[in-house]
């Protein structure tokens, strides 16, 4: 993820120092796009300069730096995302354009009319709805700053919408859902069924497996979920590109989850199902040990999962990396985040490799899931079927786990590898 951010700051002259603050900007790994000197006083120079960075808090301290060390003055800092950011993210377009009162009643008032004439006489697939995607969250009304918490994901679903729309011919509507009872989003959720083809939630407050399943059989659509399909899909192409790369045992191969949730536990139980015998686990949540125990996981403590595993999955873990300090030589990491210390520990204990479960990577695979699940009518995902996708999704990467890149045709691969998913044996 990248931000943009234009900053307007003065350089005594006497100190000749605009070098050394320049080094500050590699240090932190934020790129100059643009500089301009901006005005020429008697004893400082004005410089105008656009940034690139990918962290706020890297950005932060690097201005912080600046100021205490040189003593620059940071005269103006304007995010250039401010803008495109206000009132959202989504605009919507007609499909069928219109400038003047004649487009109007021909184009955009005739064809509405042609097509509601269609759909009186049974030609109702031409609706909009057999195109429609929602990209949903849902917020308990029990939760803390409810609010903060419902917008923040509302933006979520505006983000993936924008994704959803521009790379298929799909269009996706964002849609957020307060409730106090489950019962109340299903009961939602059969109510707008007929506006949609496919439904897509990325959150739903406290949710667990047993939920999720149960939200799926009461409704007709087909539904693809986050945490419970996209990201199992994610993770297991990546253990089956590095098993494949490395030639590992699975009866022998010991794989650690330092984090369980949703995603890492319905992994579990595709890794047995695939001859995984050694698959350790540990959670400071008490429900999550023991279904990860039910899907066939080991718990034990952090300290013998870093110890002994092949391959080590970080996940919803913070910057400590104090838990990590029994890593050895050789061991695989795939973290939800990457920070300095972590990837400098890597290079210290000798771990064989370290990947990112990066968002954009994530990104390539549920337009292509959707476009599937629309055409093949696929309501669910099977562990099966997640294994078989991923497998394939598997082939495309490259040696560094890389998928082939969100703008070239990946959409229309997934889109196919479903047809394989559910109609082969």
């Amino acid at each position: 993820m990248k931000f943009i951010a234009d900053i307007r700051i003065t350089v005594n002259k006497s100190d000749n120092s605009l070098h050394d603050f320049v080094k500050l900007f590699d240090k932190y790994e934020i790129n100059i796009r643009h500089m301009d000197c901006f005005e020429i006083k008697d004893d400082s120079i004005v410089y105008d300069i656009e940034l690139i960075y990918g962290g706020k808090s890297s950005f932060i301290k690097c201005v912080e730096e600046i100021k205490k060390e040189y003593g620059h003055d940071i005269i103006e800092f304007e995010n250039k995302l401010n803008e495109n950011i206000s009132s959202g993210l989504i605009k919507v377009t007609p499909k069928i354009p219109f400038e003047n009162v004649i487009d109007l009643e021909i184009r955009l008032l005739g064809a509405t009319e042609l097509l509601l004439s269609k759909i009186k006489s049974g030609e109702s697939f031409l609706s909009g709805a057999s195109n429609a995607v929602a990209i949903i969250s849902a917020i308990s009304t029990y939760s803390e700053d409810i609010d903060i918490k419902s917008s923040k994901y509302y933006s979520l679903c505006e983000r993936d919408a924008v994704i959803v729309s521009n790379f298929t011919a799909l269009n996706a509507y964002p849609i957020s859902i307060k409730f106090s009872q489950t019962e109340e989003i299903i009961s939602f959720l059969n109510s707008i069924e007929n506006s949609f083809s496919v439904f897509r939630i990325i959150y739903i407050d406290g949710a667990n497996d047993l939920l999720f399943e149960k939200i799926k059989s009461s409704c007709k659509l087909p539904m693809l979920i986050k945490d419970y399909d996209e990201l199992p899909i994610y993770l297991m192409a990546l253990l089956h590109k590095i098993i494949e790369n490395y030639n590992m045992n699975k009866s022998l191969s010991a794989i650690g989850i330092l984090g369980l949730d949703v995603s890492t536990i319905r992994i579990t139980s595709i890794l047995k199902q695939m001859g995984f015998t050694r698959i350790l686990g540990y959670d400071e949540n008490e429900e999550n040990f023991m279904t990860f125990e039910n899907k066939g996981g080991m718990t034990t403590v952090p300290e013998n999962i870093v110890a002994n595993s092949d391959i080590l999955i970080l996940k919803n873990i913070d910057e400590d990396i104090s838990i990590l300090n029994k890593m050895r030589p050789g061991q695989i990491i795939i973290s939800s985040l990457i920070w300095p210390e972590l990837v400098e520990l890597c290079k210290q204990r000798g771990a064989r490799k370290l990947i990112a479960i990066d968002e954009i990577e994530c990104m390539q695979i549920y337009p292509g899931l959707l476009l599937g699940m629309r055409t093949v009518r696929a309501k669910s995902f099977t562990n099966d079927n997640i294994d078989k996708i991923a497998k394939k999704i598997s082939a495309l990467m490259d040696e560094n786990y890389k998928m082939p890149g969100i703008f070239g045709d990946v959409h229309a691969i997934i889109n196919e590898f479903l047809d394989f998913a559910f109609y082969t044996i």
